[in-house]
């Protein structure tokens, strides 16, 4: 067919493919651009749905981190685990004789790998490293507990993540309060962080995610702790949240803001991604500045 069929200058339609185009529709930079829950659905190569396949309910459960000596308990209840961090005992030594502390992070081998789009109904709770290119699209909320590091990938590119947490319109019916469809950063005490975590317990209150979020719920802070008002959140990548309360979120977030298309525009080898990602200015801001205190007052005409 096509150029082995006869006459070989006329236009072929009835193949499977034919050299037609379709035009697209232009892409509207001012909003979020998601797609519709079903769609995320249907191009998902993996999912997560234990209301359609009840056995899939084992893959949520409780997860606990207390402080040494039992001062301060966080819990993440009925969550699917992706935990990135290793264990710091098996930290090569050669690193521990300069280190003198080995931590979780130094341990790569637990990372969390995310190709293509997996889908997963109900919470999520995420931390540590990650890896692969892929996006991660959640009907229920994601519980941040601490940083969120891409990797290098296995064949020596550089990882690509996103996360996108959905409503669940089952369960959150809500005009104005979304209970679902949320990122919360939910930092937590690990007695066994590092070799030295019982006396020196780790608490993140610098935390830096590498990737891109959207919270169509909101994005806000969960946590108890005296030094909430001291957390930073570093974002590599961008945040977008379709419901914005500052009172919730973090004391200072700055984004350092890169766009994948762009980084595809700037390679010389047939759109491979570049191994060094080369950052934008234009979206670089930090709030605290800007936001230091405020007050609410009635609305005048």
């Amino acid at each position: 067919m096509g150029l082995f069929h006869w006459p070989w200058w006329s236009k072929v339609n009835n193949e499977a493919y034919n050299s037609n185009t379709k035009k697209v529709q232009a892409y509207e930079t001012n909003k979020i651009n998601l797609y519709d829950e079903d769609v995320y659905r249907r191009l998902s190569n993996r999912m997560v749905d234990p209301e359609k396949t009840p056995s899939q309910a084992k893959y949520f459960t409780d997860v606990n981190f207390r402080e040494a000596f039992g001062r301060n308990e966080v819990t993440y209840r009925k969550v699917v685990p992706l935990y990135g961090w290793g264990d710091w005992r098996n930290v090569p030594n050669k690193l521990t004789r300069y280190l003198g502390n080995p931590t979780r992070a130094h341990d790569t081998s637990h990372a969390v790998e995310i190709n293509g789009l997996t889908y997963i109904k109900g919470d999520v709770y995420i931390e540590g490293w990650m890896k692969g290119k892929g996006l991660l699209v959640v009907e229920g909320n994601v519980y941040v507990g601490g940083d969120i590091l891409t990797m290098t990938d296995d064949d020596g590119s550089k990882s690509a993540l996103g996360i996108i947490a959905i409503r669940d319109k089952e369960r959150d019916t809500s005009t104005e309060n979304p209970t679902t469809g949320k990122i919360v950063y939910k930092p937590h005490h690990d007695s066994d962080w590092s070799r030295l975590g019982v006396t020196h317990p780790f608490v993140n209150v610098s935390p830096r995610w590498e990737g891109c979020f959207h919270a169509a719920g909101g994005f806000e802070l969960d946590t108890e702790s005296k030094m909430q008002k001291m957390i930073n959140l570093h974002v590599v990548g961008n945040l977008s949240t379709d419901y914005f309360d500052r009172r919730r979120m973090p004391n200072d977030i700055k984004v350092t803001y890169y766009n994948w298309q762009e980084i595809l525009s700037q390679s010389s080898y047939d759109y491979m991604v570049d191994k060094t990602v080369r950052y934008g200015t234009k979206y670089n801001m930090a709030v605290m500045k800007d936001l230091i205190g405020w007050r609410e007052v009635e609305a005048t005409l």
